[in-house]
């Protein structure tokens, strides 16, 4: 009977990708399978890599691969039975197309196509490439040697769903951040983890600058966490905006481990999640496991997802809502501490 063997490829670097595969190699550990990772050359020499695998507890066999051609032959050398794939989305056409013989396909898929197809209006390239989208996973779900799922909030009971996990220790909360001194006498909103256009930073800080009009507290915003280059001069930006408020602002962009995101929001007064996606996301859950108020603004079905944790202020994404969002949280008591979902996510891409 042929030994099973897991290759877990992620090729791209964005240090949320990596979270979830050091999470796949942590559960092959524990569960005694034997599992590599394939990264590309520029992932393992990146600060993520090293902030999520190269420390002393990691136990990961990582292999470095450059590009989608030489996946087969090293499938071959390696003698993979089984590849995970956790972030399938912008490969699909590429797993579509090609023939791996005798070697099981474990797919996520992060961002489900009928999320936006149900509760947006798009334009007419986007609204074909979601069809097309949709094509591809059902021609690869039809395939026997292919299971695909769909990430998923904790709550989800379908074995077709894969929840995005919630990592949270102990001792996170009890880290200190190295130049990161928020003080207790102002109420702290902060964006975290890796800020890009999606996270519309600058109307988070517009908003911020509409409160503090209106308010006699003293607040502050905080950008914690690595500034996407598409966001070139953000920091100077969001200082000159609130140069004439009594807000203040620091900015930290610097990637972060999973443990340093949990202590950041720890001592965060509120998390603000402003986001122009549909997907579910672990901060929200993060926020409400940890007892840290959170603002949730996005499309009807990304507030769905935020809803789900029971926690928190959920709203429109527009201006006036996230002001209205943000003063509620002003005036607001944390919440009640929400119990730790079940980690489902490495079972779920490594069951057979």
């Amino acid at each position: 009977m042929q030994t099973e063997k897991y290759l877990v490829w992620e090729p791209g670097e964005n240090g949320h990708l990596l979270v979830y595969c050091r999470r796949l190699v942590d559960y092959a550990i524990e569960q005694g399978l034997d599992l590599s990772v394939a990264l590309s050359r520029d992932a393992l020499g990146s600060e993520a890599y090293q902030r999520h695998f190269d420390s002393d507890d990691s136990q990961a066999r990582a292999i470095s691969i450059s590009g989608q051609r030489n996946l087969l032959s090293l499938l071959r050398r390696e003698g993979i039975t089984t590849l995970i794939v956790p972030h399938a989305d912008p490969l699909l056409h590429y797993l579509l197309f090609i023939s791996f013989k005798k070697i099981k396909m474990n797919l996520l898929v992060m961002q489900d196509p009928q999320w936006e197809a149900r509760t947006a209006q798009t334009a007419l390239l986007r609204g074909l490439r979601l069809r097309l989208k949709q094509l591809f996973i059902m021609l690869l779900g039809r395939r026997p040697s292919v299971t695909l799922r769909k990430l998923g909030p904790p709550t989800s009971t379908s074995v077709k769903v894969v929840p995005d996990p919630v990592l949270i220790s102990e001792l996170d909360t009890t880290i200190s951040i190295a130049d990161l001194h928020l003080g207790v006498e102002t109420f702290w909103f902060g964006i975290v983890g890796g800020i890009s256009p999606h996270k519309n930073p600058m109307l988070v800080a517009t908003a911020l600058r509409v409160l503090a009009a209106s308010t006699s507290r003293r607040i502050g915003l905080a950008f914690i966490g690595p500034i996407s280059a598409e966001l070139a001069g953000l920091e100077s930006d969001a200082r000159d905006l609130l140069a004439e408020t009594s807000v203040e602002f620091i900015s930290r962009d610097r990637i972060l481990s999973n443990s340093e995101m949990n202590a950041v929001i720890s001592q965060l007064d509120c998390v603000v999640m402003a986001y122009s996606t549909h997907a579910p996301n672990s901060t929200a859950w993060k926020a409400a496991c940890i007892g840290t108020r959170f603002v949730a603004a996005g499309s009807s079905q990304y507030q769905l997802f935020a809803q789900l944790t029971e926690r928190g202020i959920v709203v429109d994404l527009e201006l006036a809502s996230l002001v209205d969002a943000m003063n509620r949280a002003l005036q607001s008591p944390p919440p009640e501490i929400l119990p730790m979902p079940d980690d489902r996510f490495a079972s779920r891409l490594l069951a057979p």
